[in-house]
């Protein structure tokens, strides 16, 4: 009953967050700005994916190669969202493609997901699948790989994680909760017997002396028993 209880409260909660937090933050160059509340709402990248294919930037803040990729990243998103509609054939369609960004320092959980070790990493998600952009960072490079290219690159296509779900996620912070615990423990322990010899050494006494008073005890009342059992068989 518990159990069920908190389930619910978990999965209202993030209802409520997503309420609040779905929306995407588009900024003036088009690009949308993607967090751990929106990824999976407004991409569909391990669902359905009907919001259309979805080239994304995973980057940080601090990070050199992010800040000079920045303006090529904008200028690839303002030809992207001025296209109506397919330019060489529907193969090379890039109305249907979405150019975005996730902050690896504010929505770690989301470049956990992904994989993602290094910045920038430049990944494509289209009809469920993921790739790994590893070409040349130009404008056009970009603009021949999203429409189309990525069936030719040598980019391995790979199968979208699933989205990780309200249960999955009270189970891994209650498991960090307990690792936490007993590396305090560990630690505090540590301390006893490294800094304060003297409490170790009574601890450890304690621990001896209520060792052989539960052994004493447990035989006393063995002994009682099978005195016990022996004066039944007599009489």
């Amino acid at each position: 009953m518990f159990k069920t209880l908190l389930v619910a409260l978990l999965q209202a909660s993030w209802i409520l967050q997503a309420s609040h937090c779905v929306g995407a933050t588009e900024d003036a160059g088009g690009i949308v700005n993607l967090t751990v509340e929106n990824f999976e709402h407004l991409t569909q990248a391990a669902t359905g994916q009907t919001t259309g294919k979805w080239f994304v930037k995973f980057y940080a803040p601090w990070c050199g190669h992010c800040k000079r990729l920045e303006p090529l990243w904008q200028e690839l998103a303002k030809d992207v969202n001025e296209m109506e509609g397919g330019a060489n054939g529907d193969e090379f369609d890039l109305a249907s493609v979405n150019v975005a960004r996730v902050d690896c320092t504010t929505d770690k959980k989301v470049c956990q997901r992904f994989g993602v070790s290094g910045y920038p990493t430049l990944k494509f998600f289209a009809d469920r699948k993921m790739y790994t952009y590893k070409g040349t960072r130009t404008l056009e490079a970009f603009k021949e790989y999203v429409a189309g290219g990525y069936h030719d690159s040598a980019d391995v296509e790979e199968s979208v994680p699933p989205a990780p779900s309200s249960m999955d996620e009270w189970q891994k912070m209650m498991n960090q909760e307990w690792e936490s615990f007993l590396e305090n423990f560990e630690k505090d322990v540590s301390h006893i017997l490294e800094y304060r010899k003297n409490a170790a050494a009574v601890l450890i006494l304690v621990g001896m002396v209520w060792g052989v008073l539960l052994s004493s005890f447990c035989g006393m009342v063995l002994r009682s028993k099978s005195k016990g059992t022996k004066t039944t068989k007599t009489d």
